[in-house]
This record gives structure tokens, sequence and C-alpha cells, in this order.
């Protein structure tokens, strides 16, 4: 048994794999919410480039006639 003290007014008793565990979990958690940010992030600059080159491709059709 390893003594965590994670208040001062309150002493937890943990295993060495409880422990492990709980810090992983808060790890995979951060994990998971930074890479929805950053896939959100990159789709929403894809959808910007993409719409970009729409509108250029737009303007060269319409600029002939």
């Amino acid at each position: 048994m390893v003594k965590i003290f994670d208040f001062p007014s309150q002493r937890l008793e943990k295993t060495f794999s409880e422990y492990r565990i709980a810090n992983l979990g808060i790890f995979c958690n951060y994990n998971i919410l930074l890479l929805l940010t950053i896939c959100f992030v990159d789709y929403a600059m894809f959808l910007l480039v993409f719409y970009r080159f729409i509108m250029l491709f737009a303007l060269f059709l319409i600029i002939p006639r």
C-alpha cells in the first residue's frame, strides 16, 4: 500500500495498480479530448480551403462568359 495525499485533510491509501489505472484513465481522456479538438480544427481548415478553391473555380468559369 502506498499513501497518497490528495488533499491536506484527506488521506487515501491505494495500491500502485489502482493509482496507475486512475492516472491512465485521466491521461486517456485528455488524449481523446485533444485528438477530437485537433480533428475538428483540421476539418474546419479543410472546409475553408475547399470552399476557397470552389469559389476560385466558379470565378474562372464565370469570367470568360
